[in-house]
């Protein structure tokens, strides 16, 4: 019989204290609920699959106790599955290795962590359709009664109102130019952005995870190199195909498409920032290099966002289409 690892459980109560902070410290409880996803996974990769789901049992009953019923969905889908989706797919055995791990085995020992990205971009779809499906009912639960959209209302508008209801509602206190400038502030395409986000904090916290796991020597696998990040071939090929719909489309399957091509963008994201590392270490100063690239990037972020993703995906080509030559054969032609 497996013995349950009691720092799993730890680690599942630690990741439900952490997303519950929120209601208890709001300001500060915002920064610490980005990090309930980390502990689940350092229990993943130091102890496998077992500890994975021991700590997303624990988490998950916890959760039932210190926060409303209502926020135990949430919780599950953007913070305990996403973890234990990573922690399980990184302890994959790895394709032709045909033995047991070491420490010895090096990083080519892990499964691809661009392949776990691309998995992950590629969960979020499900999510999208369940927002399309249920955003009707729940803007007919907000907006006044002799507001049509809630009926028959495209998507994006509905998305627009809601916004706007809640904007109202959490800041009534607030100037109405302040209200209007908030509303500005939305970028159009709401569900797309929003996991987008989601993602990025998940991978983000991956790499903690890893890095925190290996730092105390507990780690089941050793850190890979994230400067070989690659992609598999479906998941830009997906991006493109979904672009091309969201522009193409016209009503709600174009504006869903365009959200799905927004959240698969993330991993060609992370693709041109491995291109932007690579250069940075040909410079005389690396570090300050990188550090103003960031600035810039924060600073225009949209389009930042747009030529990091474009520089991914000419990577991705580039790559799929360089053959290396073998050594002439003696005798041929």
């Amino acid at each position: 019989m497996t013995r349950i690892p009691h720092q799993a459980i730890l680690a599942g109560l630690a990741s439900a204290m952490l997303f519950a902070s929120v209601l208890y410290v709001p300001v500060l409880g915002l920064m610490l609920m980005q990090a309930s996803v980390i502990p689940i996974m350092v229990s993943g990769l130091r102890f496998g699959a077992v500890g994975a789901l021991v700590a997303g049992l624990a988490a998950g009953a916890a959760t039932l106790i210190v926060l409303p019923s209502a926020m135990l969905p949430t919780y599950a889908c953007l913070q305990l599955l996403p973890a234990l989706v990573v922690a399980l797919l990184a302890m994959r055995p790895v394709p032709g290795l045909g033995r047991p791990l070491t420490p010895q085995d090096g990083p080519d020992a892990w499964y691809p962590p661009g392949h776990i990205l691309a998995w992950l971009s590629a969960s979020g779809v499900p999510f999208l359709i369940l927002f399309a499906l249920g955003l009707p009912a729940y803007a007919a639960a907000i907006l006044p009664s002799d507001s049509g959209l809630h009926e028959d209302g495209a998507l994006r508008d509905l998305v627009t109102e809601v916004m706007a209801a809640m904007i109202s509602e959490f800041s009534a206190s607030a100037d109405p130019t302040v209200q209007a400038e908030l509303l500005k502030s939305i970028p159009a395409n709401v569900p797309g952005t929003f996991l987008a986000y989601w993602l990025t904090l998940v991978a983000v916290g991956g790499v903690v995870a890893q890095w925190w796991a290996a730092r105390r020597g507990v780690a089941r696998r050793p850190t890979p190199n994230y400067r070989t990040l690659a992609l598999p071939g479906w998941q830009p090929v997906l991006f493109l195909v979904l672009g091309v719909a969201g522009v193409v489309l016209p009503g709600d399957v174009g504006y869903l498409a365009a959200n799905a091509a927004i959240m698969l963008s993330v991993p060609l994201v992370f693709l041109g920032l491995v291109l932007v590392h690579a250069a940075a270490r040909t410079l005389p100063q690396p570090k300050m290099a990188l550090v103003g690239f960031y600035i810039l990037f924060i600073l225009g972020s949209s389009v930042s966002l747009i030529a990091l993703t474009v520089a991914g995906f000419v990577e991705f080509a580039i790559k799929r289409r360089i053959v290396v030559p073998g050594p002439p054969r003696s005798g041929g032609a």
